[in-house]
Parts: structure tokens; sequence; C-alpha cells
């Protein structure tokens, strides 16, 4: 059976029992050949290849000479007619039909009438043009797998299984062939002669020299070159320039971009003639669309690059519409300037390298909102200040830039490198009469200065930034001045007057059909709740903030919103929520390229990870928030992380390291913090040095009440719950609720075994641990046959339920795991 091309082969079938002329169409390499010599091969029916044919007699020989027909060359049409109309249902496949499309379409209309009992399947890369005609378009093989692995992945080790022996698909390299065959975006031909290369090159090899694709992919009798160019060969003039001229986007491009580099397009006429020449190149499967934007692979795109010939007037057009998109429509939602993400930035480089600073300004403008919120920051803000250097920016355009890099500094936690920028922007925008810029670079200002614990300075600064933006006559940018008065009204405490403001700005957001800043709201009142205890109110606003920002596309914004949800779910007693969550929002930041963002996350997975009793994992996670935090230049949360791994410090019998670690974040918070820090660190020093934590004060917020349950949980780790199941952090000995210690050795097998279903538990509770993952942990790095390993996995389970864990050692379809239902403890070997 043709791996992944079941769907299309029951297409195929049923669209061949109600019709008479089915034509399978498709790009070149895309695998038109090979399902209809599959489909044949189910029929018993004759394949016809008509590659070298052109004219209606050479047809008609090739078809004749594989329906055992030999009367003479005059004569042979006739024949074929006459024996497909003797056949009660004759079924003919046609292959590779490009070069004699016009004259097959001739010769099958006759057919057709005379033979009425006879189906013809044509592979072509266009369709005939029949009115009895049928077409099929076949897509590329599937990359991304559902279960097991992709039919593309597949593919790609029959096809490398043929050229080396003994290579197949394994755990080792399943991940490197899944980014192969996605970057070659599931085309077939592209995959069989990628994969060929295996005999003489290793896979990393292989993928790293994808970005020369079309010299990868040269076959001794077969390449990728040599199928586009009988595609291209076949176009006229003005449809091969246009592709070639397209083939400098990324990510795909509408109509008004293709005439734009098509020929600077202005008027009806222009715009209706490269619209049909799209169409064309549609027709002939070298281009594809969802009805408002265009497509091509990534090989065809390799190839139509090679055919540009000005290609310097086309990066200039290139660039120039690109840089006019910010100007034209205004306030684009993130999700819609995310799919020209990678023409922005390239349009950027174009501008950059063609010396022309004015461009490259607009387009980065255009680019911010989706840089901002989706990131890449660090090659975003390196392009903003190559920008700046030059001398050609309009004042405007530069006040909005240094707002744009302050924003970035903001989002990296560099408040001090934002101020210089905020100010500049300020400064430029009064001078340019740039009014909405002036408005935002002030709030952004005052924001940072509150942040930074200067609430004076900052509400003479908003105030300012309320003027500015009236001045404007702008709602949108009065909303983005109320939403940052309120993050500075909670900074100050003031968590009241901070969801009033947040209320005015999500109103104003709404009224202005702004998704992405509603949803942002909501989560800040979400966030704000949540430090009040409010849980439930907290939850229903950051879960419909959620559903907004993903309408919108803002990742970052997502991650912070899975954040906030994390926090509501760890004071739930949701541990094992929160620390999904924090895992999803940690990949994100990490693919955004948001370090500061990253920094805090990880702060709270500690935070988890300590109310999991999970200390070596609240260790790392608080180190590497460290680093990160330090490196973004957030001491404020920095202190804190250090307060945390203080705290791990201690649970691990590190009291000098404890002490430093308290003292440490003491010193940070009190040159910069707000009150609510140094009392959570107050708290937590409680534990730490011994003495009692300070009493509860009414309205104490999240961060307070963290720090309570933490000493909490830590006082109760050192004399376990008698009605708890205690499981050494070892997995050298249990105790199960009201009995008394058993005893494994915590070098043995089953006491590693042990562990990692008591870390698990912790973790995932009722997610069973698979076989292979307990086999790993309990004889690491061991081989053995897969009998074998199956045979000591069940030996040591049955010792575990002996020994006494039978009623809480499950199992299920998956694997075994410990009774969710059961509370769980880890504790030191010696407290047993």
């Amino acid at each position: 059976m043709l791996a992944g091309r079941t769907t299309e082969l029951l297409a195929l079938e049923r669209e061949v029992n109600r019709h008479r002329l089915v034509t399978v169409t498709g790009e070149p390499g895309i695998g038109k050949s090979a399902l209809v010599h599959e489909f044949a091969k189910t029929h018993s029916a004759p394949v016809v290849g008509l590659a070298e044919a052109k004219s209606a007699d050479e047809i008609a020989r090739e078809i004749g000479r594989a329906l055992g027909l030999l009367p003479s060359p005059a004569s042979i049409g006739t024949a074929i007619a006459r024996a497909l109309a003797n056949r009660r249902r004759a079924l003919v496949v046609l292959d590779d039909a490009d070069r004699a499309r016009k004259a097959l379409a001739s010769v099958l209309e006759g057919w057709l009438r005379d033979a009425p009992s006879a189906t013809f399947v044509v592979t072509s890369r266009t369709r005939l043009g029949l009115g009895a005609e049928r077409r099929i378009e076949l897509g590329p093989l599937e990359v991304q797998a559902n279960e097991g692995d992709s039919p593309a992945a597949k593919l790609f080790a029959e096809r490398a299984a043929s050229a080396r022996d003994g290579f197949r698909l394994t755990a080792a390299n399943r991940a490197a062939i899944a980014s192969i065959v996605a970057q070659l975006e599931g085309v077939p031909l592209a995959i069989e002669l990628c994969a060929a290369r295996v005999a003489s090159l290793p896979l990393s090899e292989i993928e790293s020299l994808l970005a020369e694709r079309l010299d990868l992919l040269e076959g001794e009798e077969r390449s990728i070159r040599g199928a586009f160019a009988l595609s291209w060969d076949e176009l006229d003039d003005e449809d091969a320039r246009l592709l070639a001229a397209c083939s400098i986007f990324r990510g795909g491009f509408t109509l008004d971009a293709a005439c734009a580099v098509g020929g600077g397009a202005v008027d009806v006429k222009d715009r209706v003639r490269i619209a049909r020449a799209l169409e064309r190149l549609i027709e002939r499967s070298l281009l594809r669309t969802d009805g408002s934007r265009y497509t091509m692979t990534l090989t065809l795109r390799a190839f139509a690059k090679e055919k540009l010939e000005d290609r310097a007037t086309v990066e200039e057009r290139h660039a120039r519409f690109f840089s006019e998109l910010h100007r034209r429509t205004p306030r684009v939602p993130v999700d819609a300037l995310a799919a020209d993400q990678g023409n922005l930035e390239d349009a950027a480089a174009h501008a950059l390298a063609a010396g022309d600073p004015k461009a490259a300004a607009g387009t980065l403008l255009s680019l911010a909102p989706v840089a901002l919120a989706r990131g890449p920051l660090r090659p975003f803000v390196t392009s903003l200040g190559k920008v700046l250097e030059g001398r050609d920016v309009p004042p405007r355009d530069r006040a909005e830039l240094h707002l744009v890099r302050g924003l970035a500094s903001i989002f990296a936690g560099k408040r001090d490198t934002a101020l210089d920028d905020l100010e500049r922007a300020r400064a430029l925008a009064k001078k340019a009469n740039a009014s909405r810029v002036e408005a935002l670079a002030t709030s952004r200002l005052a924001l940072v200065q509150g942040m930074k614990g200067r609430i004076a300075q900052a509400k003479k600064a908003f105030a300012d930034a309320e003027r500015a933006a009236k001045k404007a006559k702008d709602e949108h940018t009065h909303a983005v001045v109320l939403r940052d008065l309120a993050n500075v009204l909670s900074e100050a405490g003031l968590n009241d007057d901070a969801v009033l403001e947040l209320g005015r700005a999500r109103s104003l957001f709404h009224s202005a059909g702004d998704v992405r800043e509603e949803g942002f709201v909501l989560m800040m009142l979400g966030s704000r709740f949540a430090d009040d205890g409010r849980l439930d109110a907290a939850k229903r606003d950051c879960t419909a903030a959620l559903a907004l920002l993903e309408q919108a596309g803002d990742r970052r914004s997502q991650a912070w919103t899975l954040a906030m949800l994390a926090l509501v779910d760890a004071e739930s007693g949701d541990l094992s929520s929160a620390r999904t969550r924090l895992e999803k929002g940690l990949a994100i930041v990490r693919d955004v390229g948001d370090e500061h963002t990253e920094g805090l996350l990880l702060l709270y997975l500690g935070n988890v990870a300590l109310e999991q009793s999970l200390l070596e994992d609240a260790e790392r996670a608080y180190h590497d928030a460290i680093a990160r935090l330090r490196h973004a230049g957030d001491e404020a949360s920095e202190a804190m992380a250090i307060a945390g791994a203080a705290l791990v410090d201690h649970a691990f019998r590190r009291g000098g390291l404890a002490c430093e670690g308290i003292a440490r974040a003491r010193k940070i918070l009190a040159r910069n913090a707000r009150k609510a820090r140094l009392e959570a660190v107050e708290v937590l020093a409680s534990l730490v040095e011994g003495h009692p934590p300070p009493p509860p004060q009414e309205g104490e917020v999240e961060e307070i009440r963290f720090a309570r349950r933490a000493i909490e949980v830590l006082s109760a780790e050192k004399k376990p719950a008698r009605s708890a199941l205690v499981i050494a952090n070892d997995g050298s000995a249990f105790r199960l609720p009201g009995a008394e210690p058993t005893r494994l050795g915590k070098t043995r097998a089953i006491a590693r075994v042990l562990h990692r279903l008591a870390v698990e538990r912790l973790k995932n509770p009722g997610r069973a641990v698979t076989p292979p993952l307990l086999v790993g942990a309990g004889w690491p790095g061991e081989r053995m046959l897969p009998s074998a390993a199956k045979n000591r996995l069940h030996v040591t389970i049955a010792r575990l339920r002996k020994v006494g864990l039978l009623p809480v050692l499950l199992h299920d379809d998956e694997g075994y795991f410990l009774d969710p239902k059961t509370d769980l403890k880890l504790s030191e070997p010696s407290e047993l």
C-alpha cells in the first residue's frame, strides 16, 4: 500500500466510479505517478507512460501497445476506440501527459464518445480542459505525526534504507527526520532524493545542507531542477517573470504585494493582468491559494529565485511595499501581521543592505507589533539599532523607533536602558508634533518609573501622557495610558484603583475592536484579582484573556496569562495543572526569545516544585531563573528566586548557604522593591533562621501567601503526616499511612523505579509512567532485549506490590502509576 495516500486513493476511487475522465494534478514531484500506479495495480488496469508523446499519433501508438493492438499507424486510433467499446468496463491510466495535453484532449474527446464504457485516469500538472473532466489536486504528504511516525517520515526511512543497509527509524533519529521532511514540506520527490544522501552523509549534515536544497536534491536519473524545468519551459514570458519575482516572498504574499514586486502595478488593468497570471500559475500547480494569500513550496521558491534576473530591483520594490504597510493600514492585528513576518524581516534587511534607512525604518515599524508579541526580540532590536544610526530617518519615525526599542527593553527587564530610549522618543515626538507617539512614550516612561518605585514621578508623567492622548484625539492611545497607569497603581498596592482604571481601558479597547489589547487588560484584571485572593474571578478573567490573546496571536502575552492561571491553580491546590501551564508558557517564551519572562516563569516553576516537595526540580528552576533575571537586570525578581533557592538549601541542610541567600535577597530588595516582596522574604526567612513568621495581615498578596504555604510544606516535610504515603526522596524506603517504614535499599533498581513513580505522581497525578521510562530509571544505560526488560520490570512491580504498595500501585494500558487519591509526600530517608 502506498504510504500516506489512503485518503487520496479513496477520493480517486470515488471520482472514477462517478466520472469517466479524472485528471490528477499537482506540482512537480508531488507523487502523481506513484498514486495512479498504485490505483492501477488494485484495478489490474494498464498504465501508459506519455512522457515522450506529443502528437495524437504518438499517444495512440503508446496506448495501442499497452492494449496489445498492432494495426497500422493510420488505423490505430480507430482500433483503440473499437477495443475499448467492446469491453464491458475499460480503465486506462495515462501517466505524465504534460507534453501531450492538447493532443490528448483531442483524442480523448473522441474515445469518450465512441467507447461509452471506457474510463480514463490522467496525470498532468494542469487539467486537460474537457467538459467531462473531473480534477483531483494532489497535495504533499503529511509531515506531522498524530500517532506513530508521519507518512513523510516513513517514506524517508524507506528510501534511506534502500540507500544504506540497516537504516531505520529510531528514537535517536526520529526528530532529525521529522525536521528534514517538514523543511521539504512533504514533497515526495524531494524526500526521496534527500533520503538517498544518507549513503554518504549523516542526517545532521543533510539537515544543514537544505539551505542549498536544489544542489542537494540532485540524483543520477532524477533531479528536482529537472522536475521544475518542464513546467518552467511551458510558461509564457509574463508568467515566468512574475513567478520569479514572487520568489522574493517568504511565507506567502497577497495580490497587492504581487502587483508591487511584479512591476509596481497601480491601476485596475494592471491588477487584473497580474491576478490572471496568478490564476494561470495556480492552474499549473505552481502556486497555491487559500483565497487571500498565495504560497509556493520552498523548493520551487529556490528554483524560481535562480531564474530571477533583476534581483536588486525586485528587492527594492519588496522593501518599498512593506515599508509603507504601517502607513497604509495602521493597527493591523498581530495575527494578520504574523503571516508577513518573514517578508517584513527580509524587507528590512534588503533596505539596510541597500543603504536606505528610511525604508528600513518604515518596515521595522510595521514589524514592531508582531516582533514584540511573538519575537524573536534580539535580531529585531539589532535591526532597530542599525536604522537609528542612519541620518535620513524622518523625526517622527525616529521617535517611534526609540519608543519601540524602549518597549523591547521593558520586555527584556532592562528598565534603565528603556528610560533612555523613552526620553528620546518623547522629546522627538514633541518636536515633530506627533501627539500620539508623545503620549505613548510618556506613558511607558511613567510605567518604568512606577516599576522602579518612583510613584510620585510616575503620576506626574501619566498626567502629561493623558494630555498628549487627548490632544491626539485617539481613544486607543488613551486606553494604553490607562492600562499603564493601572500597572503602576497595582505596584503601589492600590489594587482597587488599578481595577477601576483597567475597567475603563478595557471598555475603550473593546469599542476600538482591539482584541489583543482587550485580552491583555483582562489578563491584568485576573492578576489583580489573584493578588487579592479572589481566585474564581482571577481564573474567569485569565481564561477569557487567553482565548482573546490566542485569537490575536500574541504569544508572549499568552505565556504571561498561562503563568497567571498557574498561580491561581497553585493557590487552589492544583499543583499539577500549575506545572503544566508553566511548562507550556516556558516553551512559548523560549521560542519568542524573551529571556526576562522566561526567568519569571522559571521562578514560578520553582515555587510550584517547592510546594510539590520536588526539591531538586525547585533548585534547578530557581538557579536557572536567577541567571536569566540577572542578565535581564530585574533585581527584585532575582532576589525572590534567591530566597526560594535559600529555602531549598535549608531543606537539604545547607544552613550556611540558606542564611547567606536570605541575606542577599534582603539586601537587593531593600534598595529596589515593593513592600510585599520584602514581607514575603521575611516569611521565608523565619524557617531558615528558626524564628516565628510574621503574623498574617489582612489583604496579603499572592507572593506572601505563597511564602506561608512554602514554609508550611517544608515544616511538614520534617515530620511527615502519618495519614500520607511517604516515600524517601531517593526511593530507598516508604511508609504507608499508619504503618511502619519499609526499607528497600537506595542502590537497587527497585528503589529507582519507586522514585520515578513518586516524582511522576507529584508532577502529573493520574498519568501513567510508560514501561520504557521505568526501565530507563531502574536500569540506566543498560542494554537488554525488550523481552528481558519487560520481565525485569514485571518482577520489580510485583515486588513493590508484595512489600505493601498493592493498594496504591495501579496500572492502565499506558503503564503504572501511584494512586492520585492517596496523599503523597517525599521525605529525607533519615526521617522515615
